[in-house]
């Protein structure tokens, strides 16, 4: 379960699922990004307690400090000593990293429906995540119909170029459901057929979102986005570091945005970006014109308005409804949220 507001579709648990961690900045949005934070923060923590180990077993500290950080991390590992933190704090968040098969098949064995962000410490279409990755974790979600996967990068170029075949991902898919039964005792889902034949594609349970944090990003990825295969699409408009305006084809066309997501950034106020409580007005009315489903997640730490902050306010993170603005409590989500059944069926392209 996870406290991400987003995934707390009706009729469903919400959940993050990261078969993969790491990821490299490319773009504004990205400059104080909370997982690179976390996960850094964890991997110095495994740092120090390996350094103490090494200086208590006599190595002297210019020699602990000339050997690589990962390195002194594999030695203590090695040694069997307890780091604070898992296994994949041993890397820095820039080493992009596939986790190991239980991490890979663990939603195989969630039974209840469930709403999964997939790579809420990663970005799953990094260079550094190879095709034969995605195989896999596309075919655990193709052996999995009864969750709802959200899938969100800011590499929506190779998303596109995966789904779309130009990479031959729908019979590689295929063929990694077919082994994946084969290695894991699974149930069967009721449209295993279409799986082993190849029919169901785009998958039906997968909706993929890009992240549009102003409008040169919006200009550059949204296209990108629409021209991806997939059941639904959606933005993340978080952080929101300027007004953004969506066409008209990105919102009525045959293959349109589905859900617009949109927040402020949070974190320390000497680095925290402002948000504009009058761009993100104008977004959520340009998502009410045009029928699409608008969430609010947060305010984030530093939101204005006429240049003032909302007097009203408290939460750091600007994350309780309850005191904004009465007008911005918008939390609506996709239409495949209020549908009490697997779409089993061929997915829309």
């Amino acid at each position: 379960m996870t406290g991400i507001q987003w995934t707390a579709w009706p009729g469903r648990t919400g959940e993050t699922w990261n078969p993969t961690t790491g990821c490299t900045r490319v773009s504004a949005g990205c400059d104080n990004c909370y997982a690179f934070t976390l996960h850094d923060g964890r991997f110095a923590a495994n740092l120090r307690a390996a350094d103490d180990w090494l200086q208590g077993r006599g190595a002297r500290e210019l020699d602990v400090k000339a050997t690589p950080p990962t390195e002194r991390i594999r030695f203590a590992r090695l040694a069997e000593v307890l780091l604070p933190c898992a296994p994949q704090y041993d890397r820095p968040f820039s080493e992009v990293q596939v986790l190991d098969d239980e991490r890979l098949e663990a939603p195989l064995h969630w039974r209840e429906p469930r709403a999964v962000f997939v790579g809420s410490m990663a970005d799953l279409f990094h260079d550094d995540v190879d095709d034969v990755a995605l195989d896999r974790i596309f075919a655990v979600m193709a052996l999995t119909p009864q969750h709802e996967y959200m899938l969100l990068t800011k590499r929506p170029e190779r998303m596109r170029d995966y789904l779309d075949g130009r990479r031959g991902s729908r019979e590689m898919v295929r063929r990694a459901v077919m082994r994946l039964t084969f290695d894991v005792d699974v149930e069967l889902p009721p449209h295993w057929d279409h799986l082993a034949n190849g029919r169901v594609w785009p998958l039906p349970n997968v909706g993929v979102m890009t992240t549009t944090e102003d409008q040169e990003q919006a200009d550059r990825r949204v296209p990108q986005l629409l021209e991806t295969p997939a059941a639904w699409h959606g933005l993340s408009v978080e952080p929101m570091l300027g007004p953004i305006a969506l066409p008209y084809e990105w919102l009525r066309g045959e293959r349109r945005v589905g859900w617009v997501i949109a927040g402020g950034e949070s974190g320390a106020r000497k680095r925290v970006r402002p948000f504009h409580l009058e761009a993100v007005r104008q977004l959520r009315d340009e998502c009410a014109g045009a029928g699409v489903p608008f969430f609010l997640k947060q305010l984030g730490s530093l939101p204005l308005e006429s240049g003032e902050r909302p007097p009203g306010v408290k939460h750091g993170h600007g994350g309780r409804p309850d005191e904004w603005p009465t007008d911005l409590g918008v939390r609506q989500w996709p239409a495949q949220a209020h549908e009490s059944e697997p779409r089993l069926q061929a997915g829309a392209a």
